[in-house]
């Protein structure tokens, strides 16, 4: 018999993707619990039809407290999702502090927008405020709440299953930018994983409108970045009894980062071939 060597590398190459869209799921799973026990708490809230939330009665300082304790958490979150994901837990430590830095608020975006349900937001801050609408437009704005929600919406709309979740997760936070020592491993495991998200997509026969309205929602994250960059970068409290010493002053989490390094060495769990040449 002869064998079809190009039947036979699609063969491979769709074993790899099942094998890597495995693994990706996995590594969501395991780090989604908490927002899992939020989506949890949400539910019951809506169905009992509950308006007057946790921490309706804090006062400023109180919800930024929560805030900032909430950042290096988000930051330690991501570094911990890169130190799990194929391709991602071998790049340079340099290029791997830029990806977090570049894609923190992307990251915010896909982790919490299951949260944001019904024109409310159901997140809970550390100190155990809910983090409503009400308190996002006093420290925010309007302008970045709605755009937060409009995200949102149309992510969620697309009711994508837990694994193409999880598969989004690793192709976004490998999208380009220009500050990378080595843009070549960043853009090709951004393909790579495009590619693995396309897979999972066909497999789940996802037609054509559900993939342009996908490919619709992931060009706007460009954008939602120099928006947040404009209102949350600057960011002030409104009070003075806030230590301003510890407010992000430029948007770029830079000093953040910077702080967690001391978290320790990356520990690299999985190998991965290089896909640069």
């Amino acid at each position: 018999a002869t064998l079809n060597h190009s039947s036979s590398l699609d063969d491979t190459y769709h074993i790899i993707s099942s094998l890597l869209s495995d693994k990706i799921y996995q590594i969501y799973i395991d780090h989604n619990e908490p927002v899992a026990k939020l989506l949890d708490r949400a539910s019951i809230l809506i169905n009992n039809q509950v308006n007057v939330f946790v921490g309706w009665d804090a006062n400023v300082k109180q919800v930024w407290d929560g805030l900032l304790e909430s950042i290096p958490a988000q930051v330690k979150s991501l570094i911990g999702i890169c130190r799990d994901t194929p391709g991602l837990n071998e790049l340079a430590q340099k290029d791997l502090t830029n990806l977090v830095n570049n894609r923190l608020f992307d990251y915010f975006l896909l982790k919490h927008s299951p949260l944001f349900i019904n024109g409310e937001s159901y997140l809970m801050l550390p100190n155990m405020i809910q983090y409503t609408r009400t308190w996002m437009l006093r420290i925010i704005g309007q302008e970045m709440v709605e755009t937060i929600f409009r995200f949102a919406e149309e992510f969620n709309s697309l009711k994508m299953t837990n694994k193409e979740i999880a598969l989004m997760y690793p192709f976004v936070l490998t999208m380009p930018d220009d500050n990378y020592d080595d843009p070549c491993t960043i853009a090709n495991l951004n393909e790579y994983y495009y590619r693995t998200l396309m897979y999972e997509f066909d497999l789940n026969r996802r037609n054509s409108f559900f993939v342009t309205k996908w490919k619709s929602l992931v060009a706007k994250l460009p954008q939602i970045n120099e928006i947040q960059m404009r209102h949350i970068g600057g960011l002030k409290p409104e009070t003075d009894t806030v230590d301003n010493s510890q407010l992000v002053e430029n948007g770029s989490f830079n000093s953040l980062i910077d702080n967690l390094r001391n978290l320790g060495t990356l520990i690299v769990e999985q190998k991965w071939t290089k896909i640069c040449t």
